[in-house]
């Protein structure tokens, strides 16, 4: 990859992608989050809600946790009604689905989010233990590269590679980021349930049927 092509995403002749801006300001806000950190000091608190604590499902993951007798709402999965945690996290903090096929999407791009069509972190995030308060400040990480994982989800592995590139260059805005429609569709239908508390059906109606698309596909090929 040269330098020309760190700054132009690659032209597709279908229209499968958007294109969105990157707070470079949020993705420089420093984090402390390992497997260690996890369980000696925050003990996964950002998988506890602010309030009450519900995990927002895709459709394909409520279908799933329903089968599987879990509680699901609207949408929602409810914490395990005995601990009020997050069924799947365990006495340590960690996630007995990380790494799993069945974590949910937005457990995985968690702390991102698009808004006003720029990925930058949740609030709510910044005010956990784990994160660095104060300019300057050498502990932890830069969010893009602690949160890693999380953008290879939403921009795919070579366009957040660079994305990290372009932010470790120190720009500090990038006007320009190739997202997918699906991962797009997927981003904006967790935020209507979180937002507005309820289920957007044509969002949900448009990624039910790539679902069904893509299943179809996996099986014949």
């Amino acid at each position: 990859m040269n330098n020309k092509d760190l700054f132009t995403p690659e032209k597709h002749s279908e229209p499968k992608f958007k294109k969105i801006k990157v707070s470079g300001k949020w993705m420089r806000r420093r984090f402390l989050c390992s497997k260690d950190y996890i369980i000696n000091e925050c003990h996964g608190s950002c998988c506890e809600g602010s309030e009450d604590l519900t995990i927002s499902l895709l459709p394909d993951e409520e279908e799933y946790f329903k089968f599987k007798g879990y509680k699901v709402e609207k949408s929602k999965l409810y914490p395990d009604q005995k601990t009020g945690l997050c069924p799947f996290k365990n006495e340590n903090g960690l996630c007995e689905l990380h790494n799993s096929e069945h974590k949910p999407f937005g457990c995985i791009v968690s702390p991102f989010y698009i808004k006003k069509n720029t990925l930058q972190i949740r609030n709510r995030y910044t005010l956990m233990k784990c994160h660095i308060k104060g300019r300057g400040s050498k502990k932890g990480e830069y969010a893009y590269k602690v949160f890693r994982p999380s953008l290879d989800l939403i921009f795919g592995k070579e366009e957040a590679e660079r994305v990290c590139k372009l932010l470790d260059a120190g720009l500090e805005n990038i006007k320009e980021a190739k997202i997918s429609i699906e991962v797009y569709d997927k981003l904006n239908y967790l935020e209507s349930l979180k937002t507005k508390g309820r289920v957007n059906n044509f969002l949900k109606r448009k990624i039910e049927q790539r679902t069904k698309k893509d299943k179809f596909l996996n099986k014949w090929l």
